[in-house]
């Protein structure tokens, strides 16, 4: 009796490591596709609204926000009420590579230092730079997401299958 619940158990906790693994894949690829969907919200309100920045971070932040996401633009609420030009933007994110984080951080710390003009051509090159982050995550993301949970699923019934 007791085997047969260790044998479950390992099971699940195969199971559990793929679905965290299609998880991380999913959130990357929401984190993304948020990120492109605020860049894009940006372009065009400071081309037309002409409003501060932190208002309209605000009033985005109102929509449906991907969790991630939301928490970094609280960060970023947070770091243009203490705005020092000093101190760097800095991501805590864990679906973010470490590349991934300063280049993301860099946008954010450029977004508001330009006029008008200059401010839509560089959330038009930040917009192209989420698009390559975007494309990598689902790619990445119907590459990997499905695979690791079929992998750990065979991966859990070998062990069950050796352990008995």
């Amino acid at each position: 009796m007791l085997k047969l619940i260790l044998l479950v158990v390992v099971f699940l906790m195969a199971i559990y490591c793929g679905v965290k693994v299609n998880t991380y894949f999913s959130e990357r690829k929401k984190f993304f596709q948020e990120f492109e969907k605020f860049l894009e919200y940006l372009k065009i309100q400071v081309a037309f609204q002409k409003s501060k920045i932190s208002q309209l971070v605000e009033e985005y932040r109102l929509q449906d926000v991907d969790k991630n996401f939301d928490v970094l633009l609280c960060d970023y609420l947070e770091y243009l009420e203490h705005l020092n030009y000093d101190k760097i933007f800095e991501i805590n994110s864990s679906v973010l590579k470490p590349a991934e984080r300063s280049a993301i951080a860099r946008t954010f710390m450029t977004i508001g230092r330009f006029n008008s003009a200059g401010e839509v051509a560089n959330l038009h090159t930040a917009l192209q730079e989420a698009k390559s982050y975007l494309s990598d995550a689902l790619s990445n993301h119907n590459k990997y997401g499905p695979v690791s949970i079929k992998l750990s699923i065979t991966l859990g019934a070998l062990v069950v299958i050796i352990l008995l």
